[in-house]
């Protein structure tokens, strides 16, 4: 207790340690962007406002798609891929076109 599960500094309030919380405020938002896609889709959508960051077109809340922008097979175990600021909102058609690139990608690296 006292020291941030997530970035394991120091818990500092008011000049003084908390040694009864577990989270810095934006470690535990941060977290759970990363691991929970519920949270990832609003906050996304949200951040957005609905528009796909490919085309531009207005995507309707329950038609969209969250992509990485850095593919996760990059991820290497950064904590960084899975993060809000490597996602974005992609409607249905851009991002069925950025899978095929990144895919593509995927199987250039995995051959090499």
């Amino acid at each position: 207790r006292g020291t941030c599960r997530f970035c394991g500094e120091p818990i500092i309030e008011n000049g003084k340690p908390n040694n009864r919380k577990h989270w810095h405020q934006a470690c535990g938002e941060t977290w759970s962007i990363c691991n929970n896609p519920t949270i990832a889709r609003k906050h996304v959508y949200k951040r957005e406002r609905g528009k796909c960051q490919d085309c531009g077109e207005l995507t309707p809340m329950k038609q969209f798609h969250v992509d990485h922008i850095v593919p996760l097979f990059e991820a290497n175990g950064d904590i960084f891929f899975y993060t809000e600021k490597n996602m974005q909102l992609l409607c249905h058609t851009c991002h069925a076109a950025k899978t095929k690139i990144d895919m593509n990608r995927f199987r250039a690296l995995k051959g090499a």
